[in-house]
């Protein structure tokens, strides 16, 4: 259900607001503007990217720009990327994240994306399958439950139990940072039933 290339937006966004001005040369930042015209914007451009007739055109030209602007911003430091929830992205998302993927081998990037194993996505494995086939250096880390001492540790930095809650909550968490922020705030609202954001999680999981 996420809008086209949603997560792009928000990793451009977070980009631009951080790299130097391009120079004036450089045609990519106003075919950022395909992605989204404030990108363009935020690089001190107003130009408008003319239109065009082909749509894997235009999705080719916006990959193409994103690709520059990562490039751009590894010239002149280290980036950490951070993707999270690929699980749940649209497939133009994934395909750019694929397209940006195969170049990383030559860059001082590191990119890192978040899934959870359900629902499955052949989408993501085919992106990890395709970056690791063309030089680039894929590690895959499983996650499994938090000790409690940091679990403890990340409830409190949400929000302020006392300490007969927190147990309380670390007990049904089962380690599971979610289900722990989650319940933590409730707890701290003064409701004993489970958040709405976690049953509206589990039934969407269940479909």
């Amino acid at each position: 259900g996420e809008a086209p290339l949603a997560v792009w937006h928000e990793l451009a966004a977070e980009l631009v607001a951080v790299v130097p001005a391009p120079p004036p040369d450089a045609g990519w930042p106003a075919e950022l503007g395909r992605l989204a015209p404030d990108l363009t914007a935020g690089l001190g451009r107003s130009t408008v990217p003319p239109p065009v007739a082909s749509p894997e055109l235009e999705r080719l030209r916006i990959f193409d720009a994103v690709l520059r602007l990562v490039e751009w911003a590894a010239a002149h430091r280290p980036v950490f990327l951070v993707a999270e929830d690929v699980h749940r992205a649209d497939r133009a998302s994934i395909a750019l994240c694929a397209h940006i993927g195969r170049r990383l081998a030559r860059l001082p990037v590191l990119f890192l994306l978040t899934r959870r194993g359900r629902p499955e996505s052949p989408d993501v494995d085919a992106l990890l399958a395709d970056a690791a086939g063309r030089g680039t250096d894929v590690l895959e880390l499983a996650l499994g439950p938090l000790p409690e001492p940091d679990l403890a540790a990340v409830i409190r930095s949400v929000v302020g139990l006392p300490a007969p809650d927190v147990a309380r909550v670390l007990a049904n968490a089962d380690g599971n940072p979610l289900l722990a922020v989650e319940r933590a705030r409730a707890v701290a609202g003064g409701h004993a039933e489970p958040p709405p954001s976690l049953r509206v999680a589990v039934r969407a999981s269940m479909g």
